[in-house]
């Protein structure tokens, strides 16, 4: 399969599924979308907002709209989590179950798909997809936010700041302000080979970062780990030589982390 067939093939998926998705909607006077959270919710029972949008990849503000408009319909009903007040459970209304169990004994799936399909027909298109799906999966990984990417860049560029001022401007009049030391010590034999071997280090640290948020597959867990690792530096020097290091070294990689978390 060259590019124009690819291109072909991803458009006519589009197509059907937009043609599909209106059938669906005008058939059960709910769109597939917010018929998936349902079915999800009938199958687990009770589920947080952030689980319903992990599951269902679907970003959290579009998850925050439909179920509002699911509770406005008495398809849903929220309630607190007595143990962490800031949680919330969803579940569905004895209304929506009954309207998933009419769904699944009145519909037939061949309003959607046409007679001229098999059973055999439509498990073989299940599987395509599903495989189709799984690569994609695969070789996207797990995703991160935009200000999460920007948050980790910004972290590598300071590491790869901190590599050239101890390995390649190790004693210059910025590193000496940076890091509060006389030029003098800088220049000293042992001290200076300190400095640029430390240097190649924090390199190191910064590249993994750019490895991890652009070409690895599992970008959180990897720069999750790394940013971890400046931190507790961070605060080791803080707490045994500057407490300012926590925010100069560590006050960008903790927002990078919370992001990286939500």
């Amino acid at each position: 399969m060259d590019v124009k067939d690819y291109i072909k093939l991803l458009h006519n998926l589009k197509i059907l599924e937009i043609k599909v998705a209106s059938i669906f909607e005008k058939r059960l006077e709910i769109s597939l979308t917010r018929f998936q959270i349902i079915k999800y919710l009938y199958e687990v029972e009770v589920a947080t907002p952030k689980q319903l949008a992990q599951s269902l990849e679907i970003d959290a503000a579009a998850i925050t709209r439909h179920l509002k408009i699911l509770e406005e319909g008495e398809y849903i009903t929220k309630r607190r989590n007595e143990q962490n007040n800031r949680e919330v459970f969803v579940e569905l209304t004895q209304y929506s179950k009954n309207k998933v169990d009419q769904c699944v004994k009145e519909t037939d799936i061949r309003e959607f798909i046409g007679p001229e399909f098999t059973d055999e027909d439509f498990k073989q298109l299940v599987i395509l997809l599903n495989k189709f799906n799984n690569n994609l999966i695969k070789k996207r990984g797990i995703k991160m936010s935009i200000i999460t990417i920007i948050l980790t860049v910004l972290v590598a560029l300071l590491f790869f700041y901190i590599m050239y001022l101890e390995t390649f401007a190790t004693d210059s009049d910025s590193t000496s302000r940076v890091f509060n030391i006389e030029k003098e010590e800088l220049q000293r034999p042992n001290l200076n080979v300190l400095f640029k071997n430390q240097g190649v280090y924090n390199g190191l640290i910064g590249i993994g970062l750019l490895y991890g948020t652009f070409l690895s597959k599992n970008p959180k867990e990897i720069v999750g780990m790394l940013l971890i690792y400046i931190i507790l530096v961070a605060i080791y020097g803080g707490l045994t030589s500057d407490k300012k290091i926590i925010l100069k070294q560590g006050g960008l990689p903790i927002l990078a982390l919370i992001s990286l978390i939500l």
